[in-house]
């Protein structure tokens, strides 16, 4: 018999690293822009972060890690990226 639980233990490092990275895809785009409305900013079609001004948030901004590292544990949690492989 196929132990289905061990099977979803294996590739959940996998799994949870694709929904990270997919912050910066247009599938996991909500999450990021979640993060951004946050704080203030938003982002653009382009898939990048702004402020209200509509200057780009860059990695020398004071909210930028916290953007992202937001984002990243919302798609963590919520993605349904590999969710047909934890069932």
């Amino acid at each position: 018999m196929i132990d289905v639980a061990a099977i979803g233990k294996s590739v959940w490092p996998t799994i949870k690293q694709a929904r990270e990275m997919s912050v910066f895809t247009a599938q996991g785009r909500v999450f990021l822009d979640a993060a951004a409305s946050a704080v203030g900013c938003m982002v653009d079609g382009g898939g990048n972060i702004v402020d209200d001004t509509g200057a780009e948030v860059t990695a020398r901004h004071p909210d930028y890690e916290w953007i992202i590292t937001n984002a990243k544990r919302q798609a963590v949690v919520e993605s349904s990226i590999g969710r047909e492989l934890l069932e």
